[in-house]
């Protein structure tokens, strides 16, 4: 038998061989991140960590699809895997971007003023592992606050909360900068106080709005406002 005969049908065997276990891995990866990507897109809104673990997903797969075998061994594998690594690439500009924000957003937090102070607003989201909803809530501030409790230290905010450890993930606070003019005080100091006996705060109509968020807290974990989303901080 002729050996230069077999030897190219032995190399064509083993490159569509190759081909077509580089085309199996990426149609896995594929169903795959659409599972992935499914998680995300049935949200509201995405919030900052969701866009952040969506392009994570992204750069994953295609970590995971170009290191199965070498795509370089022919013009169609190259050009398959191609706009592949420039989504890739994409992605990875993305991340970048939003993590430089997320930092700056740590960086940035104005000192009080002498006419400023902190004030603690409760919230409450039937859908409360939803960090989109609660964005959106803060986004329209004043009008989700009315008749929620707002106290004047987070002590007692903290103590509300443990009072209410049942509702633990539906319950939420914002740290707001107000006007120390825009704190009404009682006219015979008889303080306003909750159901759990914590003093309340009084605050004039449009205080919130012309407030400054200074933080969002749910579950112990404190969030900065950025650019109408919920960013992850560091504290």
């Amino acid at each position: 038998m002729d050996s230069n005969r077999i030897t190219p049908k032995l190399d064509e065997y083993k490159t569509q061989e190759l081909r077509q276990k580089l085309l199996d891995c990426l149609d896995r990866e594929a169903r795959q991140f659409s599972e992935v990507a499914r998680t995300y897109f049935t949200k509201d809104q995405l919030s900052q960590e969701d866009k952040t673990g969506l392009l994570q997903a992204v750069i994953q797969a295609v970590d995971h699809v170009s290191s199965a075998g070498d795509w370089e061994s022919s013009l169609f594998l190259r050009n398959t895997i191609k706009p592949l690594m420039q989504i890739k690439s994409e992605a990875e500009v993305e991340l970048a971007k939003l993590s430089k924000k997320a930092e700056e957003s740590q960086n940035k937090e104005t000192p009080l003023s002498e006419n400023e102070a902190k004030v603690y607003v409760s919230l409450f989201q039937s859908d409360g592992y939803n960090i989109g909803k609660w964005a959106m809530q803060l986004r329209s501030l004043d009008r989700y606050v009315v008749g929620r409790p707002i106290y004047g230290n987070e002590e007692e905010m903290l103590a509300r909360l443990r009072a209410r450890a049942q509702a633990a993930v539906n319950e939420a606070y914002v740290i707001v900068v107000v006007k120390k003019t825009d704190i009404q005080h009682p006219a015979h100091g008889a303080a306003m106080k909750d159901q759990f006996g914590n003093p309340l705060v009084s605050l004039k109509e449009k205080a919130l709005k012309f407030g400054r968020i200074a933080a969002f807290v749910h579950q112990g974990v404190y969030y900065q406002f950025v650019d109408g989303q919920l960013i992850k901080s560091v504290k």
